[in-house]
């Protein structure tokens, strides 16, 4: 950091925050003026170290002008002397060891219109420039400006562009499309695939959930092994310390909470990632369902169980993606023994790939543990 020191010791921390002993008082007689230019990245990095944000580090850090602090110097000492609140006692002190001369930069023609999409008359540019105070004198393919110290924001060619298009007006500019050299990408599949899901589940009484990607390590427990499990390195809390091995834990917690609320019957679906440490990221749908086994509406039939009708919408969304599939016993930690299944692909190449798994929820087991809610028909991806 930049420090501001007599000899023996420092008086303030450049261009941020003067010291106590450095302040003006009514037992002041003699002051020492000092005026400088600093670097703003250095400036920059001090304040926010220091946690101190102040009118001087504001400016400096924004860049100043630095052939300005002779100029400047020699005008506090001049108003002092007006108002007559004090002389000057000894000349200015001046050390600028290497004096830095104004910027020269090379505005081409064609690179103007370029970048602004129109022409502008070569009298309206030296005229919006010398506007500005610019020097500008005329090349062959465009013109050479000079932009003095005080502008530190002129340091490149689109700068001068900026500056033209601004005072030119932007709603003088003309609209166009940029020219298509290539074709545009085919859309992501998982787009066309996601909005066919949802349509389907959506057809089918489902409503569409939205939870967190991140889920207690608790809860990720039975649908992971904990080497396969991937943990969050900065945790907001304990309740969000893992990426969701499945989409299951948040639409089980959801089921819970409309439950608790008074909906008895819940149809729920959820379309997104879900994650671990050997497969990365992967998308996959999940549903949810809870309450009465017989259909709201349609003509009264017999009673079926819930886990029959909970094969309707599997069925419908694999037969939607072309993806023709059966219905094998299944063993799973988080599913009632005997009320379980696997959805396994029936052609195709992937046949005999498990694509995913349906059942009740133990609710003795280890997922109402870890999310606690009633029981649910859950026939996950």
């Amino acid at each position: 950091m930049l420090v501001i020191a007599d000899h023996d010791r420092a008086q303030a921390v450049a261009g941020v925050m003067g010291g106590a002993t450095s302040e003006v008082s009514s037992a002041t007689h003699v002051v020492a003026f000092e005026s400088a230019y600093f670097k703003p990245a250095s400036v920059r990095r001090t304040s926010k170290r220091l946690g101190l944000k102040t009118e001087a580090s504001a400016r400096f850090e924004r860049g100043t002008d630095i052939n300005i602090p002779v100029v400047a110097l020699e005008r506090v000492i001049a108003l002092l002397e007006q108002i007559g609140a004090g002389r000057s006692v000894s000349p200015i002190i001046d050390r600028y060891a290497r004096v830095r001369p104004p910027l020269t930069l090379h505005l081409r023609r064609a690179r103007l219109s370029q970048l602004l999409g129109a022409v502008v008359a070569d009298g309206e540019v030296e005229r919006i420039l010398r506007g500005l105070g610019l020097t500008v004198t005329g090349s062959l393919d465009g013109w050479e400006v000079v932009a003095p110290t005080y502008r530190v924001d002129l340091l490149r060619e689109v700068d001068l562009v900026e500056e033209i298009g601004r005072h030119f007006g932007f709603d003088n500019l003309p609209s166009t499309f940029p020219v298509a050299t290539a074709p545009a990408p085919p859309p992501d599949p998982r787009i066309g695939r996601d909005r066919l899901t949802r349509r389907v589940l959506t057809a089918a009484g489902l409503s569409e959930a939205v939870t967190f990607g991140f889920i207690e390590a608790k809860a990720a427990e039975p649908f992971t092994s904990q080497n396969e499990r991937v943990s969050i390195a900065n945790p907001l809390s304990a309740k969000f310390d893992t990426l969701r091995p499945s989409l299951l834990p948040g639409l089980i917690d959801a089921v819970g909470h409309n439950r608790r609320h008074g909906r008895r019957d819940v149809r729920l679906f959820e379309i997104g990632a879900r994650f671990s440490a050997g497969g990365g990221e992967t998308r996959s749908a999940a549903l949810a369902w809870t309450g009465a086994a017989n259909e709201e509406h349609g003509p009264a039939g017999p009673a079926r169980s819930i886990f029959s009708i909970s094969r309707e919408s599997p069925e419908r969304l694999c037969d939607a993606l072309g993806v023709p599939v059966r219905f094998e016993d299944r063993r799973e930690r988080f599913l009632t023994p005997g009320q379980a299944a696997a959805i396994v692909a029936a052609a195709g190449p992937a046949d005999g790939a498990v694509v995913g798994v349906l059942g009740q929820v133990d609710p003795s087991g280890p997922t109402h543990a870890a999310c606690p809610g009633k029981t649910a028909s859950l026939p996950p991806s």
